[in-house]
């Protein structure tokens, strides 16, 4: 097995590229949906609250305004 630093840096960057390529080959659409779910909650969830929304105007943008009042309701 291999030790650390018997690869250079660039080759342990194109391992990872390689190991990430294939395990999202190997995900169904299902695992994939779940995969990004999960990580997308946990991005937002690592926010304070300021950065959070922040965040979600950026993405609903003139929206926003409706997304709260369908919130609050």
């Amino acid at each position: 097995m291999l030790k650390t630093g018997d690869l250079t840096d660039n080759q342990l960057d194109n391992l990872k590229d390689l190991y990430v390529e294939r395990m999202v080959d190997g995900m169904d659409m299902k695992s994939l949906i779940q995969y990004v779910t999960d990580d997308l909650y946990n991005y937002v969830n690592e926010l304070n609250e300021a950065e959070f929304i922040d965040e979600a105007y950026s993405y609903w943008d003139e929206y926003f305004d409706e997304i709260i009042e369908e919130i609050k309701e």
